[in-house]
């Protein structure tokens, strides 16, 4: 599967098209994937931002799709991310693969700051 795929599956439902109606300039902001390679416990998530109403939303797509609120911790407006962004999922996994198998027995600090913003990756803070 790729980006694009989900971004399509959400963009073509009813339930989005009402919420971009309501939240006219609302804009993808985020987003959190998670493959569970030894279960079935997928996530994909799209979050939207609504400056209008200044409210983040995260459609949830292994679910029902309807829109849930989301905290926002932190009073920066986020970022607007490219909607054209496509990447696929099983080059990402062997992304994944890859750095472990190069970094085997070390201790890896801080696994959340391996991350993307508009297609591209960065890393930072994984060794002592």
């Amino acid at each position: 599967m790729n980006f694009q795929f989900y971004l399509e599956k959400l963009s073509n439902s009813d339930i989005f098209k009402k919420f971009k109606k309501e939240n006219k300039g609302a804009y993808l902001c985020s987003g959190f994937f998670s493959i569970d390679i030894q279960g079935k416990d997928n996530q994909q998530h799209l979050d939207f931002y609504s400056s209008s109403k200044n409210k983040m939303v995260s459609f949830q797509l292994e679910k029902s799709l309807e829109p849930v609120p989301l905290e926002n911790y932190d009073k920066r407006v986020p970022e607007k991310l490219k909607d054209n962004l496509d990447f696929d999922f099983d080059e990402i996994e062997k992304m994944i693969i890859i750095f472990f198998a190069k970094y085997e027995g070390k201790k890896l600090l801080n696994w959340n700051n391996l991350y993307f913003r508009n297609g591209n990756f960065k890393s930072h803070n994984f060794f002592r």
